[in-house]
């Protein structure tokens, strides 16, 4: 199941790509890219990166010269976590 979401979702950004497509859909694309990987730890690193850069583009892009609040669980944004 894994590899037939992984080859969709590789054919979709090959054409946002090939399209030039500039819109948030390639961010949703990595999202469900990070749901994909076959361990727990892989995971959550994935997918707190995809999170990482989905924040990036709402800050640099759509909201550039707007206040943005931002609400995570304390597992995603926290530091040091090996000193816990």
């Amino acid at each position: 199941m894994r590899k037939a979401l992984e080859d969709g979702l590789q054919r979709i950004s090959q054409a946002q790509l090939a399209a030039r497509d500039t819109s948030a859909w390639q961010r949703v694309i990595a999202g469900m890219r990070a749901y994909i990987v076959e361990d727990g730890a892989t995971y959550r690193l994935a997918r707190d990166k995809a999170m990482a850069d989905n924040l990036k583009f709402l800050l640099t892009t759509q909201y550039k010269d707007a206040k943005v609040i931002v609400w995570a669980a304390n597992a995603h944004i926290m530091k040091r976590t090996d000193q816990i």
